[in-house]
């Protein structure tokens, strides 16, 4: 099965919608058209007005095959080639016969038409994420080349650590980067639960990348203490260098902290803990630099144990909370909001087997519902319908709502 977008040059296609409609009209300028293919021949088709605000002039499924999924795989495709072109708003005026399916599908009613809005929110959100992880990434480029070189310069082992340390972080901005463009891909015939767990995946990685970094830093300065190596007192000049890289290291953790909260983006928020473990360790240097001075050069090897400790311990929380993600660990406390919330609804008789997945920030909602045993196909179906778009309007990040009716014997 395939969905295409015809091109100008492929005017010719429409021969084909014309036998299998017969209510299909000629072609305007201002419109696009999709066609939906699946066993050698055209299984449907839609039509897009592109206005500033766009409007679903036409959806049609041949005859025979409709109510079989083809109707909401071709309006997902549309969904998803708006979203790319950033427009944030689909209406549908001619909707006869199809109320249920648009609402099904998050559309709701605006007088006499049906109208899904927020299309473009989750691309401009990951745009947004692309541009801080880009820019982070310059900066850690140069706080890397900073650390390095003038730690050389002054025989300073823990600040070439902590450029090191700075280098990981080039990497684990360009595998962030990597995640969230994959991340970012709708979800498709051969990944319906879209591509969101790939967040999870990058930052696993991440966490992993910490720990590997801060090990070695730990084993070095262990093996200093055990051998009772001293260092040599490092110059006046580095303690500068050092303040200098704590103040955009912390105004990095800030900036990507609060980015990451108000985009929601599992990505962002594990760096933001990757760079609290680097402010914390660029603080440790210059105390350490400072202390080293004044006190004896042993002193950087013994803080750098304790603060290393406490980097691996970070990354091993990304570990665990993106592991349970994509192990589907329950939300408990979720769960029985909305427990509660289908409970009440009348027609329901009693509820089980709750479960969900979640791919990023999407989440994908199964569960049992009992009802009576003389309930008719239709009424049950109107019931979980009803069930659906109301958990859906609350939750924002409900995806999907399988569910599943039973009889009461």
């Amino acid at each position: 099965m395939d969905i295409i977008k015809l091109k100008e040059d492929e005017i010719e296609k429409l021969d084909e919608l014309k036998k299998l409609d017969d209510e299909f009209e000629i072609p305007k300028t201002e419109e696009e058209y999709f066609i939906i293919n699946d066993r050698d021949m055209e299984m449907g088709y839609a039509v897009l007005e592109m206005n500033e605000i766009p409007v679903l002039k036409r959806i049609f499924i041949r005859e025979g095959y409709r109510n079989t999924g083809y109707g909401t795989k071709l309006l997902k495709y549309i969904i998803n080639w708006l979203r790319s072109k950033d427009y944030d708003e689909l209406i549908v005026l001619d909707h006869k016969n199809s109320n249920k399916f648009l609402e099904r599908l998050k559309f709701v009613r605006n007088g006499d038409a049906y109208i899904r809005n927020g299309l473009s929110i989750k691309r401009k959100k990951e745009k947004k994420a692309m541009l801080v992880i880009i820019f982070n990434l310059f900066i850690n480029i140069i706080l890397a080349s900073l650390r390095i070189v003038f730690g050389y310069m002054g025989n300073s082992t823990a600040l070439i650590a902590d450029g090191v340390n700075s280098l990981t972080d080039c990497v684990s901005n360009t595998i962030a980067v990597v995640g969230l463009k994959a991340g970012s891909k709708p979800e498709d015939e051969h990944h319906p639960f879209g591509h969101g767990k790939m967040e999870s995946i990058m930052s696993i990685i991440i966490g992993t990348l910490i720990i590997v970094a801060a090990s070695n830093i730990l084993y070095e300065n262990v093996m200093k203490l055990f051998r009772g190596e001293v260092s040599t007192q490092p110059p006046a000049l580095l303690i500068g260098v050092s303040i200098i890289s704590l103040i955009i290291k912390a105004g990095q953790f800030i900036f990507i902290k609060r980015n990451g909260e108000r985009l929601n983006n599992t990505l962002l928020l594990a760096l933001s803990k990757d760079y609290k473990s680097d402010f914390i360790i660029s603080t440790s240097v210059v105390i350490g630099i400072f202390l080293s001075r004044q006190v004896s050069p042993m002193v950087d090897s013994v803080l750098g144990i304790a603060v290393i400790l406490y980097i691996i311990k970070e990354g091993y929380g990304i570990i665990r909370d993106n592991s349970l993600e994509l192990l589907d660990t329950q939300d408990k406390e979720f769960l029985e909001k909305v427990y509660n919330e289908v409970i009440r609804e009348k027609g329901v008789e009693n509820a089980h087997d709750f479960h969900m997945s979640k791919s990023g920030e999407n989440i994908y909602l199964f569960m049992d519902i009992r009802v009576n045993k003389n309930m008719l196909v239709i009424e049950a179906h109107d019931l979980s319908h009803e069930i659906s778009n109301k958990l859906k309007l609350k939750y924002k990040n409900l995806k999907d709502v399988i569910i599943h009716v039973e009889p009461v014997y």
